[in-house]
């Protein structure tokens, strides 16, 4: 197959017009196209006369995906594959998917449309695969604690053209929540990651961070100030300090206390004082 052609069958998939359509099944020299929906989990297959009469009707702009629609709403009639499974063995087609363009050989275009697994799927990590009705989970997912709250995931509101999302999972039983990441490493295919506790820990953080800017506006509002045990500060008048601990690790302490002003000194004393520094 030259390049060329490659590239034109590349651009294909079911955001493709029939018009596109019509115009690749006459330059590549095919009679027919196989619609092959991963989603639907559907095979129809329609003819290049059936095309030109779509767009004789008016559906020259309408989706490849449309021809489901069209076929379910009698618009046309899909072929019957089982009567040409003889007469067709051997021969090309244009097998269409949700993401490209193919020639197969008719009896490859007709087998039963399941997800494309990477040659990597058996790996030990946990991997999904995210289908628009159905999500699909390896040996290694299934054994994971949360494996029935993911079977449960509504794929269609997941953001999948985001190669990075998060998923909250609530399980039915203890009403516990876990926060998922999905990382995408392939068409379709996610590495999952149950990051719930990183999630708390980080939620743990903003709750005691707040906590202490609204203790230190309420120390401030007193008239009072804070340093860190160790800094050095001038007139420093101590009221209290507090130990401050955190995952079971002392940090420092925290005083609390006021600034205490410099006395003020009378001019017959600064005199004084000028004299004495411009004696020494």
């Amino acid at each position: 197959m030259n390049k060329h052609k490659s590239d034109i069958l590349d651009s294909l998939s079911f955001n493709s017009t029939l018009g596109e359509v019509i115009r690749i099944l006459y330059s590549i020299a095919l009679n027919y196209c196989i619609l092959r929906s991963v989603d639907k989990e559907k095979v129809i297959m329609l003819s290049k006369d059936q095309l030109v009469a779509l767009l004789e009707r008016g559906y020259s702009e309408n989706k490849v995906y449309d021809l489901f629609d069209l076929a379910e709403n009698k618009a046309f009639k899909p072929l019957d594959s089982e009567e040409l499974a003889v007469e067709l063995a051997e021969e090309n087609v244009l097998a269409v998917s949700e993401e490209y363009g193919k020639i197969m050989k008719f009896t490859e275009a007709n087998e039963n449309i399941e997800p494309e697994y990477p040659s990597w799927w058996e790996i030990p990590l946990p991997l999904v695969i995210l289908l628009k009705g159905k999500i699909i989970i390896n040996k290694t997912a299934n054994n994971l604690s949360i494996s029935k709250s993911l079977m449960h995931i509504k794929t269609s509101s997941l953001p999948l053209k985001q190669k990075e999302f998060f998923v909250t999972l609530k399980e039915k039983d203890n009403k516990k929540s876990h926060s998922v990441l999905f990382k995408q490493l392939g068409n379709r295919v996610y590495l999952i990651d149950d990051v719930t506790q990183d999630v708390e820990t980080a939620d743990d953080i903003v709750w005691w961070a707040s906590v202490g800017k609204a203790f230190a506006s309420k120390i401030e509002s007193e008239g009072k100030i804070m340093i860190r045990d160790g800094e050095e500060t001038d007139q420093f008048e101590l009221e209290e300090e507090i130990s401050c601990v955190w995952d079971g690790r002392n940090i420092g302490k925290l005083r609390i206390g006021y600034k205490a002003e410099r006395p003020k000194t009378s001019k017959r004393n600064r005199r004084r004082n000028r004299k004495k520094n411009e004696i020494c």
